[in-house]
C-alpha cells in the first residue's frame, strides 16, 4: 500500500510535469512561430531558436525516458495490485474460516459456562455434605466429643484417627480375649464364661472341660465332660456326658450309640437297647435288649420279655410273673409252684429212724 501511494504520487508529478512539458512545447511552438517570423529578418535569431529547440528536444528525449519508466513502474503497480488482491482474496477466506472458529468458540464457551455452573453448584452441595460453609471454609463444631479443637477436615480426620488408635489402645488393654493364628483364647486366670441370655452358634465346639446350656443344637460338639439340660445334635462325642433327657430323633431308625458307660439314675424306657455293660436304677424295655457282656440293675427291672444267651446273676430277689425258661443250671434258691418237674440231677437217700425205722431209699424227684 505505502509502494502504491509513492507510485501514484510519482505518477501525478510525471502528469504535472508532463503537462508543464505540453506548455513548454506550446510556448515552443509560439517561439518556432515567432522564430520563423524572425527568420526572415534575422539569421541570429534563427540561430538562437536552433539552439533553443536542440534544447526542447533533448528535454523532450528525457520525458520520454521519464514516461517510459513512470509506464514501467504503473506496470510494476499493476502485478503488486494483483499480488496484494490475491492476498486480499485469501485473507477474506482466512477471515471467514476465523468467523466460523469464532462461532465454535463461543458455542464452546457458552457449554463451559453452563458446565462451570453446574460444577459450582455440585461444588456448593459437596462442601455443603463436607460440613464446609459456602466459601469453603471449615466449621469449627465446638460441641463435637473429638474433633472440637479441629480447624480443617484433615485435622478432623486426624483427631478421629487418634481417638480411634487410643480407644483400641484402651480395649486391647481391657481385653479379655486373645486372638492368634485364629484360635480365640481368653487371657490366664479365667476360668468360666457366663453367657447367660445369649445364644451362640459355632460350626464346631471343643471343651476340655464341663460345657453348660440349657438348650444345645450343635452339628457335632466334642468335650471330656459335657451337662446340657437338652441337646440336639447330630454327632456327639464326649469322654463324660451328663443329661436329663437324651432322645434320639431320625426319619427311620435312631440310635444312641455310646463307646463307654451309660449310666441312668433316673428311668430309661428304649424301643432296642444294645449294650455291652449297662448298670441302671430302673430299666424298661418294650422291645428287644441285647447285652453282650452283662445287664447290671440296682433297683427294679421292669422287661415284658427278656432273653439272655449268658449266665444271669440276682444278687437280690426276682420276682417272675410268668414262665422262665432256662436252658441251664439254676444255682439258688427258687420259691413256688412247677407246674413241670423232671428227675433231680443227683438223686438223694432218704431214711427214717425212730418208732419207725427204713433203710436208705434212693429218691430221683
Amino acid at each position: 500500500d505505502t509502494d502504491i501511494a509513492t507510485n501514484a504520487s510519482g505518477v501525478a508529478a510525471n502528469l504535472s510535469a508532463i503537462g508543464s512539458n505540453d506548455t513548454d512545447i506550446a510556448t515552443n511552438a509560439s517561439g518556432v512561430a515567432a522564430n520563423l517570423s524572425s527568420i526572415g529578418s534575422n539569421d541570429t535569431d534563427i540561430a538562437t531558436n536552433a539552439s533553443g529547440v536542440a534544447a526542447n528536444l533533448s528535454a523532450i528525449e528525457s520525458n520520454d525516458t521519464d514516461i517510459a519508466a513512470n509506464l514501467s513502474a504503473i506496470q510494476s503497480n499493476d502485478t503488486d495490485i494483483a499480488t496484494n488482491a490475491s492476498g486480499v482474496a485469501a485473507n477474506l477466506s482466512s477471515i471467514g474460516s476465523n468467523d466460523t472458529d469464532i462461532a465454535a468458540n463461543l458455542s464452546a464457551i457458552q457449554s463451559n459456562d453452563t458446565d462451570i455452573t453446574n460444577l459450582q453448584s455440585e461444588l456448593d452441595a459437596t462442601q455443603t455434605g463436607a460440613g464446609l460453609a459456602v466459601n469453603g471454609a471449615y466449621i469449627v463444631d465446638a460441641a463435637a466429643n473429638y474433633t472440637a479443637t479441629a480447624t480443617s477436615l484433615a485435622g478432623a480426620d486426624a483427631d478421629l484417627d487418634a481417638a480411634l488408635k487410643q480407644e483400641e489402645t484402651d480395649r486391647i488393654a481391657n481385653d479379655f480375649w486373645n486372638l492368634a493364628a485364629g484360635v480365640l483364647t481368653p487371657d490366664a486366670g479365667i476360668t468360666d464364661v457366663d453367657m447367660g441370655g445369649v445364644d451362640v452358634q459355632v460350626e464346631g465346639l471343643s471343651a476340655s472341660q464341663a460345657i453348660q446350656a440349657p438348650v444345645g443344637m450343635i452339628t457335632q460338639i466334642t468335650s471330656s465332660e459335657a451337662s446340657i439340660e437338652e441337646l440336639q445334635a447330630e454327632d456327639i462325642n464326649t469322654d463324660d456326658m451328663t443329661a436329663i433327657h437324651i432322645r434320639a430323633i431320625g426319619t427311620t431308625i435312631s440310635t444312641v450309640d455310646f463307646d463307654g458307660t451309660l449310666n441312668v439314675d433316673g428311668t430309661s424306657t428304649l424301643a432296642g437297647l444294645n449294650a455291652q455293660a449297662t448298670t441302671t436304677t430302673s430299666l424298661t424295655a418294650s422291645g428287644a435288649a441285647d447285652m453282650q457282656a452283662g445287664l447290671n440293675v440296682t433297683g427294679a427291672t421292669t422287661m415284658d420279655a427278656t432273653q439272655m444267651d449268658g449266665a444271669l446273676d440276682l444278687n437280690a430277689s426276682a420276682d417272675i410273673s410268668g414262665t422262665l425258661n432256662v436252658t441251664g443250671m439254676i444255682t439258688g434258691n427258687l420259691t413256688g409252684n412247677a407246674s413241670t418237674a423232671t428227675t433231680l440231677a443227683t438223686p438223694r437217700d432218704f431214711s427214717a429212724t425212730g418208732d419207725a425205722t427204713a433203710t436208705a431209699v434212693s429218691f430221683d424227684g
